[in-house]
């Protein structure tokens, strides 16, 4: 009898056991299944980091898991075929495309890259304001600036056309001056200056990089002459206001496009999307020293929301 009980007892153990190992083989196979968001990022500069991360938060939010990974780390992190990639800035693109070349991707950038192949799996989340947006910006800062110069390579020709055409609907001259190579940039940039009541830059590496930045401001600041920045680091460098797309405001938006892609049976609906909000920022001491009056940050917020650019 004692014997018999033994037995019962170690069958019941070893029941039970099995039970706990299917349900945890169970769980394993059910997270195997789920989707995985990897923001990839490609340096830890402070605005790819804060992009990441609000990303990364808007996605727990709707309780999509999400992790943030490092290039260094993309080869070791696990990789299922329900895995789904945003790619941060340009060599975290092409890392991923490397890679992993079948997976879904989200990529985010200032502007398109060219040559590049989209498809239902395959998107582009672009950064950069509205060209109308840029224009009207100008516009509402300063009425009397009628003659503005933007510095353009081979990299920003679609770019400059697109500016132009909108200048024209707010009466603004325009003034492309080509770049063909870096060794150009300090004599054009002298010739556009004295020509023209202000700079409006844009994001284009051969001209605005790391190595140019501070001189492109000392000649446009000794010239008396103000640049409209691209990013909040530009104006804060010295640049005297510019429109741009926050961290939160891009996190917001790649969050929802990739809930959208999960929901719409893993395909996206667009190839090239585009921000749906915008911040502006003005650098009050950069204007002191030139001797601008800009009007308050709310103030131009509302009038580009009131004429509906896009």
């Amino acid at each position: 009898m004692r014997s018999l009980l033994r037995l019962l007892r170690i069958t019941s153990l070893s029941t039970t056991l099995l039970v706990v190992m299917l349900c945890m083989m169970s769980q394993a196979v059910l997270a195997s299944d789920d989707e995985q968001v990897n923001i990839v990022i490609s340096s830890n500069n402070k605005y790819q980091r804060l992009t990441a991360t609000s990303i990364h938060f808007q996605l727990n939010d709707i309780d999509i898991p999400s992790a943030i990974i490092s290039l260094d780390e993309l080869e070791k992190t696990p990789h299922t075929k329900k895995t789904v990639y945003i790619a941060v800035g340009e060599p975290a693109i092409a890392a991923v495309k490397q890679s992993h070349p079948g997976a879904p991707l989200l990529r985010i950038s200032n502007t398109p890259i060219k040559g590049d192949n989209y498809n239902s799996t395959q998107a582009h989340l672009v950064l950069e304001q509205t060209q109308c947006r840029e224009v009207e910006l100008i516009k509402i800062l300063n009425d009397d600036w009628r003659s503005i110069a933007i510095l353009s390579s081979v990299n920003s020709v679609e770019k400059a056309a697109e500016l132009t055409r909108c200048a024209i609907r707010f009466n603004i001259n325009l003034n492309v001056y080509a770049i063909r190579e870096e060794s150009d940039l300090a004599r054009t940039l002298e010739r556009a200056v004295k020509n023209n009541d202000g700079i409006l830059s844009i994001a284009d590496p051969l001209i605005y990089n790391r190595h140019t930045i501070k001189n492109i401001l000392l000649t446009t600041y000794r010239s008396r002459r103000p640049i409209i920045g691209y990013s909040e680091s530009f104006i804060d460098a010295g640049a005297i206001a510019g429109i741009f797309t926050s961290p939160d405001s891009a996190g917001e938006r790649a969050a929802q496009i990739i809930s959208d892609f999960i929901d719409n049976h893993w395909q996206f609906n667009s190839k090239l999307y585009y921000p749906t909000d915008f911040t502006i920022k003005t650098n009050p001491q950069v204007a002191r020293s030139l001797e601008i009056d800009l009007p308050d940050v709310s103030d131009i917020t509302y009038e580009i929301l009131n004429t509906g650019e896009l």
